[in-house]
C-alpha cells in the first residue's frame, strides 16, 4: 500500500478500518456498523455550552474528523483526510413538555440511531441533546464503526465530561492529544513488516481448512428480504454475582472474560456434541502506550478456534484458552486476510457463527459535578448469526450482557432458553470446577421437571388384546387422523391401515419373506 499521498493530507485506511469496509459494502443499504448510545446526565445541561465543548471535543481527536473522500487507493479503497476545522452543531431535542418525556426520548433516540450514515464525504458521527426535564438531559452519540471502536467511545465520553466542566468553571481546557494519523502510519508499516508475513502463516496453520458451521439459518424460509434483520435480549448479571465470577477468575489465575468463554464453549460443544468450538472475540489491538490514550479505530477481531473435547475439567479447560488467547492476541492479523482464502468473489465462508465483544470500559464520568450513565444501544441488522456484548461500563454495578441475533438462526424463546442454560452452567462451576465438563448440568431445573414429567408414561393395558388389535380400534375411532409423518409424505390411520394390509396379503404370497426383516 503506497503512502505518498499522505502529502496531499489523504491516507489509506488501516487494517481494522479495511474490515469494517469490505463488510459494510455487502450490505450497503442497511446500518450494520452504527455504535454508540447514550449517556443520562442527571443535573441541568447549558446547550450552548454543551455545543461548545463538543467543538472542542472534535478539535482535541482527529478521529472524529474523518472524512472518506472519493479518491481511491490502489485497491479500489477511499482513502481518508483530516480536516483541520470541523464546525458542529448540536440540536436540542426537548421532550419535557411531554406526558412521559423519558419514554418519548428512548423511543425517539432508538429510532434516530438506526439511521445509515452516508460514507464519502461526511462526518461519520452524529450528536444530539436531549432534554426531558430542567434537571435530566441525555448525550445522545452515534459512530460509524470506521471511526471509533467501543474503546474509544469511552474516551471520547469521559473526555467531552472533562471540557465541559472545565469550560463551565471558567477553566481552559487541554486539546493536545495523540493523533489517529500516527496508528495509520504504525499500521502501513507494520502491514510490510516481517512480523506481518508471520502472523499471517501462524494463521495459514491454524485455518487450513474452514470449520464446519455451528449454527444454521433454519429461519430463512420465514423472510423474503434479502436482508433480515436481527433483535436483542439482555441477560442481567447482578453485581454480587458477577463479583463471584470474578473472584473465581482470580483463583484460577485467569480473566472473566476466559470464564464466560469457557461458559460458551461448554454450552455449545455439548448441545451440538462437538469437540471443537470457534468464536469471533474482540482484541484491544493498541501495542503502543501513546495509542490508549488516541480515539478511534483500532480493534481486530480474532477467530479463536479451541479444540479440547468434553472430558477436561474445567480448571483445565480455563488453561487452555489461556494458552490459546494469549497466542492468538500476540499474533494480531487482519480477519478479511485470515479468510480470503476461503472467499470466492462475493461469497465468503464465515470462520465463526458466534461472537463476543467484551466492554470492561470506564464510563464513569461527571458533567459538572453530575455522574452520569452510559447506556449501549444497537442497531437491528446484525448478519451474523449471534453477537454477545458484555457491558461492564460502571463500578459496583450490574453487568449487562446483550445476545444480539439474526432472526434467520434463533427465536426469542430459543435465545431465552440459551441465556438461561448458561446461567446453569455459570452457578454450577462456581462450586465444581474440577469435574469434566460434559458433567456440568446444561438444562434449568424447570426443564429437567419437564422431561421428567413428559418421561411418566405409566398407563392401564388391556392384556386381553394385541397391538394390532388397539391400531384398528383406533382405527375405527379416528380413520381421518394423522397417523405418520415422513418427509414431505403423511398417511391416516385408515391409510396406514390400508397400507399394512396391502403387505400383509403380500407377505402370504410369497411365504420366504415372511421372516425377513421389515419396517412393521
Amino acid at each position: 500500500m503506497n503512502m505518498n499521498k499522505k502529502q496531499f493530507n489523504l491516507y489509506p485506511l488501516t487494517s481494522s478500518q479495511r474490515e469494517i469496509w469490505f463488510d459494510q459494502m455487502l450490505h450497503a443499504e442497511v446500518p450494520l456498523y452504527n455504535i454508540g448510545g447514550y449517556v443520562k446526565i442527571p443535573g441541568p445541561i447549558n446547550p450552548a455550552l454543551f455545543e461548545q465543548a463538543i467543538n472542542l471535543l472534535v478539535q482535541k481527536h482527529d478521529a472524529l474528523r474523518t472524512v472518506l473522500t472519493e479518491t481511491k487507493d490502489e485497491d479500489g479503497l477511499p482513502l481518508q483526510s483530516f480536516p483541520e476545522e470541523v464546525l458542529v452543531s448540536v440540536p436540542l431535542q426537548d421532550f419535557s413538555d411531554q406526558d412521559d418525556a423519558e419514554q418519548a426520548a428512548l423511543t425517539w433516540m432508538k429510532t434516530r440511531f438506526n439511521e445509515p450514515f452516508q460514507l464519502i464525504g461526511q462526518p461519520l458521527f452524529r450528536y444530539d441533546l436531549v432534554k426531558t426535564s430542567e434537571q435530566c438531559y441525555y448525550w445522545l452519540m452515534q459512530y460509524h464503526h470506521i471511526i471509533v471502536d467501543g474503546y474509544s467511545v469511552a474516551l471520547l465520553n469521559r473526555s467531552l465530561a472533562e471540557i465541559y466542566t472545565q469550560l463551565a468553571n471558567g477553566q481552559t481546557p487541554d486539546l493536545n492529544d495523540a493523533s489517529y494519523i500516527r496508528f495509520i502510519e504504525y499500521d502501513h508499516d507494520y502491514a510490510a513488516s516481517e512480523a506481518s508475513a508471520k502472523n499471517r502463516q501462524y494463521w495459514t496453520n491454524k485455518y487450513p481448512t474452514a470449520p464446519e458451521p455451528l449454527l444454521n439459518p433454519r429461519y430463512r424460509s420465514h423472510f423474503s428480504d434479502n436482508v433480515v434483520g436481527s433483535n436483542s435480549e439482555p441477560l442481567t448479571l447482578s453485581y454480587d454475582f458477577y463479583q463471584s465470577l470474578h473472584t473465581f477468575a482470580q483463583s484460577h489465575h485467569t480473566t472473566l472474560f476466559r470464564v464466560l468463554l469457557g461458559a460458551l464453549y461448554v454450552y455449545f460443544t455439548r448441545t451440538a456434541q462437538r469437540d471443537d468450538f470457534t468464536i469471533g472475540y474482540a482484541t484491544l489491538n493498541r501495542p503502543l502506550e501513546a495509542f490508549r490514550h488516541t480515539a478511534g479505530l483500532f480493534t481486530l477481531v480474532a477467530p479463536g478456534y479451541f479444540q479440547f473435547g468434553t472430558d477436561l475439567s474445567f480448571a483445565d479447560l480455563l488453561q487452555k484458552l489461556h494458552h490459546s488467547i494469549k497466542t492468538d492476541v500476540a499474533h494480531p492479523y487482519s480477519l478479511t486476510e485470515i479468510n480470503s482464502p476461503f472467499t470466492q468473489g462475493e461469497q465468503r465462508t464465515r470462520l465463526f457463527d458466534i461472537s463476543i465483544s467484551y466492554q470492561r470500559f470506564n464510563y464513569d464520568s461527571q458533567f459538572n459535578g453530575f455522574n452520569s450513565q452510559m447506556t449501549w444501544l444497537l442497531h437491528s441488522w446484525e448478519q451474523s448469526p449471534l453477537m454477545i456484548y458484555v457491558q461492564d461500563f460502571h463500578a459496583q454495578s450490574d453487568v449487562k450482557l446483550d445476545f444480539v441475533y439474526n432472526l434467520t438462526y434463533f427465536t426469542p424463546a430459543e435465545i431465552q432458553a440459551l441465556q438461561n442454560r448458561l446461567m446453569t452452567i455459570l452457578q454450577a462451576l462456581l462450586t465444581n470446577s474440577s469435574a469434566p465438563i460434559r458433567t456440568l448440568p446444561i438444562l434449568t431445573e424447570a426443564e429437567i421437571e419437564q422431561l421428567e414429567s413428559w418421561n411418566q408414561t405409566q398407563t392401564n393395558y388391556p392384556k386381553d388384546q394385541t397391538i394390532v388389535d388397539l391400531f384398528e380400534e383406533h382405527v375405527l375411532k379416528t380413520p381421518e387422523k394423522l397417523a405418520v409423518v415422513f418427509e414431505k409424505e403423511q398417511l391416516s390411520y385408515r391409510q396406514l391401515n390400508a397400507k399394512a394390509n396391502q403387505l400383509a396379503h403380500y407377505l402370504l404370497k410369497h411365504p420366504t419373506l415372511e421372516n425377513a426383516s421389515n419396517p412393521l
